[in-house]
């Protein structure tokens, strides 16, 4: 994957874009529909692109956008790699905890 030129997902529905955080990890710029998970891993226009969902020509226009533009796919990789902490174990052990306190503290009962 290190070797892509870009990373396009087209799935709709996608439940968690995995694949999408693997290759921000790897520098590898992103574009995916916009539907499902690809909507918790994509900032459009920040960390990748998104894409009109069944729209081909939506697709293109992304696709040569981001292989025309050097300074672009640079961007997105950089502000990718600073994105996908949020995907850690670490980071989300921490929310789910935080979560927890949360509604222990306020007195909800689990």
């Amino acid at each position: 994957m290190a070797d892509f030129d870009v990373l396009i997902a087209p799935a709709v529905r996608e439940g968690f874009g995995r694949t999408l955080v693997e290759a921000m990890l790897m520098s590898v710029p992103v574009i995916a529909s916009n539907t499902g998970g690809h909507l918790e891993a994509v900032e459009p226009n920040v960390n990748g692109l998104l894409f009109e969902s069944g729209s081909i020509d939506s697709l293109e226009n992304q696709l040569r956008t981001v292989l025309d533009n050097k300074h672009l796919r640079e961007y997105l990789t950089r502000n990718a790699l600073r994105s996908v902490g949020k995907f850690s174990v670490g980071d989300h052990v921490a929310a789910i905890l935080d979560m927890y306190h949360s509604l222990t503290s306020s007195g909800a009962r689990s």
